[in-house]
């Protein structure tokens, strides 16, 4: 994602109306309540599709579902990657025409970025969280 360069909200311009990404998570075990990242925030994010994201970190977690998948949810597209030897999860909520491998790959580029650029991937600094996130764009936003 990136920023507008025309607006200093701090907000990524994918998640300000721009784009089709309407969610996007970053979960450390299953801590639900305090997501590394979050936007919009839990209590703010559609509850059935938060809901269905949770069972599918504790499954990934519990080793009874897969760790990168996705799921439509009436019109929205929820995908995640469920990272086991760090216990992270990063997860997007997008329009439901946004396919699957588009997000998967942009998932996946969050996630290595994240990885390599973040020092304490556990308990990082939430700032640092942010300007990873922003630094990534997706390919349907470029």
């Amino acid at each position: 994602m990136g920023l507008d360069p025309k607006a200093n909200s701090g907000m990524p311009r994918s998640l300000d109306g721009e784009s089709m990404l309407t969610g996007l998570f970053i979960i450390v075990d299953d801590d639900f309540e305090s997501p590394l990242y979050a936007e919009p925030g839990v209590h703010e994010t559609d509850e059935d599709v938060f809901e269905r994201l949770c069972v599918h970190i504790t499954e990934a977690i519990e080793g009874d579902g897969p760790n990168n998948g996705s799921e439509l949810i009436e019109e929205s597209r929820l995908v995640w990657r469920h990272n086991a030897r760090a216990i992270l999860t990063f997860a997007a909520v997008v329009d439901d025409e946004i396919g699957v491998p588009e997000v998967d790959r942009y998932l996946m580029e969050l996630a290595q970025r994240y990885l390599d650029e973040v020092d304490d991937v556990r308990n990082p600094e939430r700032d640092g969280v942010e300007d990873v996130v922003v630094d990534v764009i997706p390919s349907w936003d470029e």
